[in-house]
């Protein structure tokens, strides 16, 4: 029995050295999971800032959109108005010719027919 107490491993000194590099590969590991883990939580945030940004972008755009339709009707309400106008004008304007030779004609006509 004393043979075997004095007896000592060969492969201590191996086994000790790999158990330190499995705990240091483990110790790394678990660092890596928590970083990916936090790398997640980060992730998923900017997800739902982006998806904040797109909703404000498309909120933004369907009001631009409305906007652009109300400014055409205006433009299209000023430029009828503006027709209107110009129509009423030129309609004076033919009236005045008319009246300016129903008088000219009036005049003549009096004028021939004393004697």
């Amino acid at each position: 029995m004393a043979a075997n107490e004095s007896y000592t491993c060969l492969h201590e000194d191996q086994i000790q050295g790999q158990s330190r590099k499995i705990e240091r590969l483990e110790a790394r590991a678990d660092f890596k999971d928590k970083r990916l883990d936090e790398l997640n939580d980060k992730i998923d945030k900017m997800d739902g800032k982006l998806d904040t940004i797109v909703d404000t972008v498309n909120d933004f755009i369907l009001q631009s959109s409305q906007q652009d339709n109300q400014l055409e009707v205006r433009i299209t309400k000023v430029e009828t108005d503006m027709e209107n106008q110009k129509l009423e004008s030129q309609r004076r304007t033919v009236w005045i010719g008319i009246g300016l030779t129903i008088i000219t004609i009036l005049i003549n006509v009096y004028f021939h027919m004393i004697p």
